[in-house]
């Protein structure tokens, strides 16, 4: 199930937050910007996601699709793929509120949908739908409210205040 508004904002998260080939592959100065190398270690994921190393090694333990990499020294490496899958996973626990359970299940579903080339209704579905359902609602209600008044005008009184007698 590929949530475009889901995929879209962790996408713009990650390239916002991952350069463009900038300096030496190191560190760059500024807000949370880093190079574009092959990989990343842990601190520097930290520094791009805003997570502590504790929680990057304690969802490595519960998803198991977070599988980065270890160098010849037994440090993480984690890649691109693995740092989207980091915000994906941020995003469906922090913002969207998903249990731990919640977000390996919506995880699965994704990876499933991927394969099978099924397009599950997400969150810019279900707000389309909502702004599609106001927009009717609303016009049902401002063609309600001139019914209404369209009713009341040869009640009103004539213009000056007065009833004629």
């Amino acid at each position: 199930m590929r949530d475009a508004g889901m995929e879209r904002a962790v996408t713009v998260a990650t390239e916002r937050d991952v350069g463009r080939g900038e300096g030496s592959g190191g560190v760059l100065r500024g807000p949370g910007r880093i190079a574009s190398k092959e990989y990343y270690s842990i601190g520097e994921v930290c520094e791009i996601t805003g997570l502590k190393p504790h929680v990057l090694r304690y969802w490595e333990s519960q998803f198991r699709l977070l599988n980065p990499s270890k160098n010849r020294a037994g440090n993480r490496a984690y890649r691109r793929k693995d740092i989207q899958l980091i915000q994906l996973v941020k995003h469906l626990l922090y913002t969207e509120k998903f249990t731990i359970e919640g977000a390996k299940q919506k995880l699965e579903d994704i990876r499933r949908s991927k394969e099978t080339g099924v397009e599950l209704p997400g969150p810019e579905a279900q707000k389309a739908a909502l702004m599609h359902s106001l927009r009717d609602e609303l016009e049902d209600l401002a063609r309600r409210i001139e019914e209404f008044h369209a009713r009341r005008r040869p009640l009103a009184p004539p213009a000056g205040g007065r009833e004629e007698t």
